[in-house]
């Protein structure tokens, strides 16, 4: 789901330029990450970076490889990120947060230094591709058999093959985790979710699935959780001014329609999901939905937003409903 970035321009990964070190410029910002993550040496991280680069692009010639996209920190650019760490350490239980098409999980692991698991919150971080992720625990030299593995638990899933059925395990057996992490295995278990440059891959019915799929994966109250602090669902993907289609672009191995949306129709794409979901009047109480487009270079705007949901029935008295049916999930009240 990361294997394709617009930054970089349109058109086929396999007739990309060749992978050039000129291309590898971070920020101040990613440049103190990176020596944090894997050497005080600026030589020794651009060695590792440029060879970590070229083995990947010998086998996955996307944008966001040749780009070096995958040393970037996109997540802390979106303007709820600051208000999403001091959330977390007030959670009075440790949040659950899933990067959902991680790349190689430098986002991920930038949550840690940023101080996300002071309160013990767990960090998981998903991707189609199981290279990335190994890349990844090459580059930062953290995998499994290291000797400082990430605390990250990284695992490989399709969202569009995940059942959108309600889920049921966050009310039956509270919110552990499964060993072998699955989608379906963490569905309606987790606080945030983000989805950096992952909705401008598909066309506007795919988007709307996959805002719905995303919704699922928040746990919501139940007679057993009771009042729940606020979830965010944030990210940020290629935008327009006025939304319509943008110039095709290869997807999965085919070239395909994607759909822009602009800030306005994003907030309202995500206000009809939760409507679909528990009706207009919860959303209305319950929903803040903020889109914000920034211009990235001279052929791309990108879109930065944040859903935040409140989840506290108890304190708003609100009949919630299965995917807006007249059948109550539960009944809230004081």
């Amino acid at each position: 789901m990361s294997t394709n970035e617009v930054e970089s321009g349109t058109g086929n990964p396999f007739e990309l330029p060749p992978l050039h070190p000129s291309l590898f410029n971070p920020t101040d910002q990613e440049r103190r990450f990176l020596r944090w993550a894997i050497s005080p040496d600026d030589e020794t991280v651009k060695s590792r970076v440029f060879q970590i680069g070229k083995e990947a692009y010998e086998v996955l010639p996307y944008p966001c490889i040749h780009a070096f996209h995958y040393t970037c920190l996109y997540m802390r650019e979106n303007s709820v990120y600051n208000e999403l760490l001091d959330l977390a350490n007030k959670y009075p239980f440790p949040p659950i947060l899933l990067d959902l098409g991680c790349l190689m999980g430098t986002d991920a692991r930038n949550l840690i230094r940023d101080g996300y698991n002071k309160s013990g919150g767990q960090i998981l971080a998903c991707d189609l591709e199981q290279r990335f992720i190994d890349l990844g625990y090459k580059l930062y030299q953290d995998g499994p058999e290291s000797t400082h593995p990430t605390p990250i638990r990284f695992f490989t899933g399709d969202i569009f093959k995940m059942s959108i059925a309600p889920p049921t395990e966050a009310t039956e057996h509270g919110r552990d985790l499964p060993q072998n992490l699955t989608l379906d295995g963490v569905k309606g278990k987790l606080d945030f979710v983000y989805a950096g440059a992952l909705f401008h891959l598909f066309d506007e019915p795919t988007q709307r699935d996959l805002a719905f799929r995303l919704a699922r994966l928040i746990q919501m109250p139940s007679d057993s959780s009771g009042q729940l602090p606020d979830a965010i669902i944030f990210g940020r993907h290629a935008g327009l001014d006025e939304e319509g289609y943008i110039s095709g672009h290869f997807v999965g191995g085919r070239w395909g329609q994607r759909y822009g949306h602009s800030p306005t129709s994003w907030v309202s794409l995500w206000k009809s999901i939760y409507t679909e979901l528990y009706g207009h009047e919860w959303v209305e109480e319950n929903i803040q939905a903020n889109a914000v487009m920034q211009r990235i270079n001279t052929k791309v705007k990108m879109l930065f937003w944040s859903v935040r949901i409140k989840r506290s029935y108890r304190e708003n008295g609100i009949v919630w409903k299965r995917d807006g049916s007249d059948v109550p999930l539960f009944v809230g009240g004081t």
